[in-house]
């Protein structure tokens, strides 16, 4: 209640000085590209951000796809000391939409991961949720929106790193800053930094799926 009292409103204010013009967002699930200056979005400068944007209908649901990025486990006993390729990772849900209200996220701990070191994640309102997007299956689920939504909007999903190690040349802070190039040419150069641990994404039926 006090946040939402005396902090909310500065809040909302420094994401709507900061934050990017939703209309000037290109949609695209396969755009995984990597953010610019996000000001009063997010505040840890040691976190960098790849993102794609995309409209839903119904029966629409994202997957992304992608090698998974190794980190200490310290919530299951690993060691902080350990090499790893990044300190930390997630994904996350927001809405495409002034203030980018979070809806999910997973961190790297709660992502589901193959044999083969590799993620799936599914993205989509509750009622198109594929009744196989379950971690049993190896499927990491994200909400597109918030429960309750009326009017369905864009989703904007987020593959954040924290701190890549030393040698680890394939994190999103390998990615060149945007300098004002398409988001096709952005996605190009971050798929290239990132090799195998680019995001994947396509946007397809819950029935394909």
């Amino acid at each position: 209640a006090v946040y939402n009292q005396l902090f909310a409103p500065l809040a909302n204010y420094l994401v709507a000085q900061s934050a990017p013009d939703v209309s000037q967002v290109k949609l695209g699930s396969s755009l995984f590209r990597r953010a610019g200056d996000l000001g009063g979005l997010f505040l840890n400068p040691d976190n960098q951000y790849v993102f794609q944007a995309s409209n839903w209908t119904p029966g629409t649901i994202i997957v992304i796809r992608g090698k998974a990025m190794t980190f200490p486990d310290t919530r299951h006993g690993g060691s902080t000391t350990e090499a790893t390729d990044v300190r930390y990772w997630s994904m996350c849900s927001n809405e495409l939409a002034d203030p980018y209200p979070a809806v999910a996220c997973a961190s790297d701990d709660e992502t589901a991961v193959d044999a083969s070191g590799y993620y799936t994640y599914v993205v989509s309102m509750a009622k198109d949720r594929p009744k196989n997007a379950t971690t049993a299956k190896g499927v990491t689920w994200l909400a597109w929106a918030k429960a309750g939504t009326k009017q369905v909007p864009p989703n904007t999903t987020y593959l954040r790193s924290m701190l890549p190690g030393d040698g680890f040349d394939h994190a999103v802070q390998s990615v060149p800053p945007p300098q004002g190039e398409s988001a096709d040419v952005l996605a190009g150069e971050a798929a290239e930094a990132m090799a195998e641990y680019y995001p994947e994404g396509v946007l397809c039926t819950t029935t394909t799926f």
